[in-house]
């Protein structure tokens, strides 16, 4: 062992690259970890899960009491039918359940320690759509879809640095 005054967890933090040693053996944290903390990014991701999830029902409401289907606007204006946007609008909002659902059980707010290992990872596969859902919003053809650009670099970058962080933080509990 390389210092016997530190920790399991910075050992393997060390291995795995994710953080650099001072020369007191002290941890000092990567970048993403100095700059975003652990309780930030997850009430952030959890308002804007939120928030479309909310987005999406309005859109369905929007066509049951209004019968008005946004077709230009979302799906890339590729939806024809109200099935469509029925059927792809309930897909979305169960993908966002998921995705607050993970977000909830990292943060602690649902403590399912039996699901812990799967929202760890859960959240690097978050960061690795949500990065691809960026490109995809930039090369989008609708502005309303490239608007939704900052909103997908977020959570990516705040998926990022929730799964930089092996525990939860226990003050944020």
């Amino acid at each position: 062992m390389r210092d016997c005054c530190l920790s399991r967890r910075a050992l393997y933090l060390e291995a795995s690259g994710l953080f650099m040693y001072r020369q007191n053996a002290q941890v000092k944290p990567n970048f993403m970890v100095n700059r975003i903390s652990f309780p930030l990014a997850a009430r952030v991701n959890i308002g804007i899960f939120g928030c479309l999830i909310l987005f999406h029902l309005g859109i369905i409401v929007g066509i049951l009491l209004f019968n008005y289907v946004p077709i230009d606007f979302l799906w890339g204006g590729r939806l024809q039918s109200k099935e469509q946007f029925f059927l792809f609008e309930a897909i979305s909002i169960i993908i966002q359940a998921i995705c607050l659902f993970l977000t909830l059980i990292k943060a602690g707010y649902l403590r399912l320690e039996r699901l812990g290992n799967i929202a760890h990872t859960g959240m690097w596969v978050l960061f690795a759509i949500f990065s691809l859902n960026t490109v995809g919003n930039i090369l989008a053809k609708t502005a309303f879809e490239k608007a939704f650009t900052v909103v997908t670099i977020i959570l990516a970058l705040f998926s990022l640095r929730l799964a930089l962080e092996n525990n939860v933080d226990e003050e944020f509990q």
